[in-house]
């Protein structure tokens, strides 16, 4: 598998250093804007990027946070995010219930972002319940 195959499964470890480093790797990827699609798009990537910001360490929960804020600015992601229902389950759970500020605001922010550059009738069901949550 390529590189970032690669990463992504190593974001899915049960190694916390492991994981915490394929985060970090991740988010300085999507730095780059010509890389977002690209990294997006690998295997299960935004799944495993949900999954290490409900249950990594929180230095692997930031990462990924950032990482998963930085590639839904792209249009490609978006699309796949809003196809993506386990992932959009998990975000929104993340945006109501997470004790992690950090956490709660990255998953918030994804929804907004998917909810502002998608539209249409799933958007709006995830733009009302995005509404109802309270940001301290």
């Amino acid at each position: 598998p390529g590189t970032f195959q690669v990463l992504v499964d190593m974001l899915g470890l049960s190694s916390h250093m492991a994981s915490e480093s394929a985060a970090a790797l991740c988010y300085r990827i999507s730095l780059e804007r010509h890389s977002r699609p690209e990294l997006g798009g690998t295997g299960r990537c935004l799944e495993e990027l949900a999954n290490v910001m409900d249950t990594g360490t929180m230095i692997a929960q930031h990462m990924a946070g950032g990482c998963m804020l930085n590639l839904i600015d792209s249009k490609d992601n978006q699309a796949r995010l809003i196809e993506a229902h386990n992932v959009l389950n998990i975000l929104l759970r993340l945006g109501e219930e997470a004790v992690n500020q950090m956490v709660k605001r990255c998953a918030v922010g994804v929804l907004r972002q998917v909810v502002d550059g998608v539209g249409g009738f799933k958007a709006m069901r995830i733009k009302r319940r995005v509404e109802g949550l309270q940001l301290r």
